[in-house]
């Protein structure tokens, strides 16, 4: 089965949150989702490892994102039964944390 990227490659993007530390996500729909909702009263933006938005939420809305495609096929059919409380919350597990 093909491992699909949101970023690069790496298998990590960059998750910024507003007035906290930068983290290193796996780059999966399961802990994109997690890391979301982990801050979801907050900003935040989440990069590829070269600084270009992928996505930017406001109080746990999706506000940009740069791939649709990604967004209707692998994100969402994750992301909204979180939301919704209709699955459990998968813990968010940062790859490294590192301050900004």
């Amino acid at each position: 089965m093909k491992t699909i990227h949101l970023g690069t490659e790496t298998g990590f993007i960059i998750g910024h949150v507003s007035g906290e530390d930068t983290v290193l996500i796996h780059d999966n729909p399961l802990q994109i989702s997690a890391f979301i909702i982990k801050y979801q009263m907050q900003d935040v933006i989440i990069t590829d490892l070269f600084d270009q938005k992928l996505i930017e939420t406001s109080m746990g809305f999706l506000m940009y994102i740069s791939d649709q495609q990604y967004l209707a096929t692998y994100l969402l059919p994750v992301l909204v039964p979180m939301q919704l409380g209709e699955v459990e919350i998968t813990k968010f597990e940062p790859y490294v944390k590192k301050k900004r």
